[in-house]
């Protein structure tokens, strides 16, 4: 009879030790995560409708994306920055691809090359 008590404290002490280590790694996962989601580079995309024509669109990578900001220009084009960080030509062009019907004829799209190889002070 002792020995199934002591079974039953620890297999206890185990459960509650599974219950505080999967509650401790949700919270880090938690604080890790969601500033992941807030700051996910790709949502910018969702906000693209059907109906959304644009004159001045630019790619590239992350200096692009940080470098170029459209909202501190004041015109009646419609602009769009589809640069994202750590993005290859690759996918330059599959967005543009998937975006086309969004571009206006006539419009123009810029890819800014970042050559740090030609760099000297």
């Amino acid at each position: 009879m002792a020995d199934i008590y002591g079974v039953l404290r620890f297999l206890l002490k185990l459960a509650m030790l599974l219950c505080l280590t999967a509650a401790a790694l949700l919270l880090v996962n938690g604080i890790y995560a969601e500033p992941m989601r807030i700051n996910n580079d790709s949502e910018k995309f969702r906000a693209i409708g059907e109906d959304d024509l644009f004159s001045v669109v630019n790619t590239g990578n992350s200096h692009t994306q940080l470098g170029i900001d459209y909202g501190v220009i004041d015109s009646d084009a419609k602009m769009f920055n589809f640069a994202m960080s750590a993005q290859s030509l690759y996918y330059d062009w599959k967005l543009l691809e998937k975006y086309e019907k969004n571009l206006m004829g006539g419009g123009h799209c810029a890819h800014p090359p970042i050559a740090f190889l030609f760099y000297r002070r």
